[in-house]
């Protein structure tokens, strides 16, 4: 509480950059309804949240390692997990899987 988008991106500069070398990693935002999970995520027009500073950080170092010659691929992924249901945030599919994404261990 209190702290602005800039503190909280400050714990994930450190994946971030892990994610910029390579490795695979998750940011799992979890709480009550109204706790702040989305703002945290997203923030606001003029204090963007910790997935917009990510992406923001990652292209930059994208770019930068192929300015000097680097090939590089980036993957992403966007999942909402609501009431025991999966949904997929940057699915173009209007109309969502009635079953949700399936779970698998």
């Amino acid at each position: 509480p209190g702290a602005d988008q800039g503190a909280g991106f400050a714990e994930l500069a450190d994946a971030v950059s892990a994610a910029a070398g390579g490795f695979r990693i998750c940011v799992f935002a979890y709480g009550q309804t109204g706790s702040g999970k989305t703002y945290t995520m997203n923030g606001t027009k003029d204090d963007r949240g910790v997935t917009y500073r990510s992406i923001e950080v990652l292209l930059d170092t994208v770019r930068a390692a192929e300015t000097a010659g680097a090939r590089t691929t980036v993957t992403v992924s966007a999942l909402e997990v609501y009431n025991e249901t999966i949904r997929d945030l940057l699915s173009t599919n209007s109309t969502p899987n009635p079953g949700g994404l399936a779970i698998r261990s």
